[in-house]
Order: C-alpha cells, then sequence, then structure tokens
C-alpha cells in the first residue's frame, strides 16, 4: 500500500471504495472513514503511524507477542487493476460479505454471468482444492470422467446455466472436443451428474470476464 495520501486516495478512487478502508496503524493521521463514523470502529483505539519506518510496528508486535510475520513487500492488491475489479463487482452484486468471499477473489478466472449468479474456475490443482475448501454452502462443479478444473458458484444456476458452465469446465480442460460428464454438488439437492456438451465461445468469455 502506498505511503503518499494523495496515491492513497487515488487507488480508493479507482477502486470505487472511497471511506470504506480502514488503516488501523495510520488511521489517526488519516480522515475519518466510514466505519469510524457510523461508531462500527472506535478511533480513539486506532494508531497514528505514519512514514517508512518500522520501529513503531515492531515494537507493537513485540509487544503482542507476535512472530513469524514475513518481511515487507510492496504492492497492495487494490492497485491491480484485475483485482480491484473484482472487488468492485464483489461489492454491487452482495449484500453480506464474508471472509470466505473475499478470499476467493484471490483465486481463479472469475465470471458474471448475471446479477445473481458468478462462477471462479480454478486454473490450477492447488486452486482446485482451495475453491473445494470455501464450497460450503455453495454449489461445486468438478468434471466427473476427464481432468478438468473445479468451478465454485456464487447463486443459484437454472437448468440452462447448469449446461453452460459445464461447458466451461470442457473449455478450460484438454477435453474440449468432445462430450464430458459433470458432478454438480448442491448442498441443499445433493449431487447430480449433468452432461455437458457445449463450450462457451471466446467473445463469451471476453464479455462476462471479471
Amino acid at each position: 500500500m502506498s505511503q503518499r495520501r494523495h496515491t492513497l486516495r487515488l487507488i480508493e478512487k479507482q477502486a470505487e471504495c472511497q471511506g470504506i478502508v480502514l488503516r488501523p496503524l495510520s488511521a489517526k493521521v488519516l480522515p475519518p472513514t466510514g466505519p469510524e463514523d457510523a461508531d462500527v470502529v472506535d478511533r480513539d483505539l486506532l494508531l497514528d503511524v505514519a512514514g517508512r519506518g518500522r520501529k513503531v510496528q515492531l515494537a507493537l508486535a513485540s509487544k503482542l507477542n507476535l512472530t513469524g510475520f514475513s518481511a515487507p513487500a510492496g504492492g497492495c492488491l487494490l492497485t491491480d487493476k484485475n483485482f480491484s475489479r473484482r472487488v468492485r463487482d464483489l461489492l454491487q452484486h452482495s449484500d453480506d460479505l464474508s471472509h470466505e468471499d473475499l478470499e476467493a477473489l484471490r483465486i481463479g478466472r472469475h465470471y458474471r454471468i448475471r446479477p445473481g449468479l458468478k462462477v471462479i474456475v480454478g486454473r490450477r490443482e492447488s486452486e482446485n482444492d482451495r475453491l473445494e475448501s470455501l464450497s460450503s454452502g455453495k454449489v461445486l462443479f468438478s468434471p466427473s470422467d476427464f481432468p478438468g478444473p473445479v468451478i465454485l458458484v456464487v447463486g443459484k444456476p437454472d437448468s440452462e446455466e447448469l449446461e453452460l458452465i459445464g461447458g466451461l469446465i470442457r473449455r478450460y480442460s484438454k477435453q474440449t472436443y468432445r462430450e464430458g460428464k459433470i458432478s454438480v454438488h448442491d448442498p441443499e439437492t445433493g449431487t447430480q451428474i449433468v452432461q455437458a456438451t457445449g463450450v462457451p465461445s471466446d467473445d463469451w468469455l471476453t464479455q462476462h470476464l471479471i
């Protein structure tokens, strides 16, 4: 995260999150945020750390017996245009955010099919495993008879969308040019097998990519 006030404001503006990003260590040298104005957070308990030095932070870590933290590194995810676009999309379409929702922003390819339906496609085995771990209460797609990605679904797909999402698995697998069976686990209705025959076009992928 930048340490320049002008850049801080610019980042918030570009990410469309003005007034909601709270920086606990330096809050007292910055204007009050929405959570502070709404008394969700007590500003008196926040700190006034400023500058590039780490002496105050290290002293605080020692006081709190915090160990094992990594060395400082530049770059805030909100400065990444792709990540900030996902944050903006999530804020626009979700009223009740969870830690899992925010964690999922860092994983896979994200497609907004319609306002109430988003899918996240794993890009590698580690992402597939992470999506499975974040799937509690959500619909999860996985290939049944061929290797391919896992897809986490945020929302409830209809019958046509089931086939579309299955086609996304084929699109990002090595089985693009043949039919494949897809396992669909819904926490409310159980597991079913759907047959995926189509594959979304490149234009569709570009149009719906977040």
